[in-house]
């Protein structure tokens, strides 16, 4: 049976591993830091546990053309945060330094940034296009007030995307978006995707695009939006709405 009184050279570097993540009783945790010889060990192994962490992170950084992405929010919700913690924990990897590249890039100089953006999404075999709103019909201004809905038409290169805006029906303050997008008639999984709809840069709504270019958010809070479009073919530019 083990002693109570559990000696010093009896704690093994399993049981120091577990005291720095805390998982050891109230009694083990004050024998070690009554310890100079154990917390200096302690401290060693969580020294050593941090390079090979960041060892192994560096072997699982992403592509490339993915910490691009990630760095204008155009990857899914999952593979976003899964970067994002992968970052936090590896903060001595290649993928860091090239996201602080890109940020730092972009402050300098907005134009050259686009460039290399340009360059960087056509090695990934998608096209980046910015969608420019087609001219509508005039309506009265008393037709924009209530509950009318809000259509815009946008054209990016061959594709045409259509948005509607339906205004909130109670006191939620919450739209709808509704949209298609067509491709010279086409459907099929080119047109499958992600829309994505971010207020103050923080996501608020999405949906999967299907292969009709059909998607619909509903909650989608009032305020300066942005609606970001990527599909197996293109990657489109924010469209801004103000809601």
């Amino acid at each position: 049976m083990k002693n109570k009184n559990q000696q010093p050279e009896e704690f093994s570097d399993a049981i120091l591993l577990a005291y720095l993540a805390g998982d050891v009783s109230e009694t083990v945790r004050q024998q070690i830091e009554a310890d100079e010889t154990l917390l200096a060990r302690a401290q060693e192994l969580n020294y050593w546990d941090q390079i090979m962490a960041v060892a192994y992170e560096e072997i699982d950084c992403p592509q490339p053309e993915e910490i691009l992405l990630y760095h204008h929010g155009l990857l899914e919700r999952e593979r976003m945060q899964a970067i994002r913690n992968h970052l936090e924990l590896a903060t001595g990897c290649s993928c860091a330094a090239e996201l602080q590249q890109l940020a730092l890039g972009e402050k300098k100089t907005a134009e050259r940034s686009s460039d290399y953006l340009w360059e960087r999404i056509k090695a990934t075999g998608k096209r980046l296009l910015e969608a420019i709103q087609v001219p509508g019909l005039e309506q009265p201004a008393l037709a924009l007030r209530g509950h009318e809905p809000q259509r815009h038409v946008f054209k990016a290169g061959e594709y045409l995307v259509v948005v509607m805006l339906t205004p909130p029906l109670t006191e939620d303050d919450y739209w709808q978006l509704e949209g298609q997008i067509t491709h010279q008639g086409q459907v099929g999984p080119e047109l499958q995707g992600q829309a994505q709809i971010y207020l103050a840069r923080t996501k608020v709504a999405e949906d999967a695009v299907d292969e009709f270019g059909y998607f619909s958010m509903e909650e989608v809070p009032a305020g300066a939006i942005e609606l970001r479009i990527e599909t197996a073919g293109m990657i489109l530019k924010p469209i801004g709405f103000k809601l």
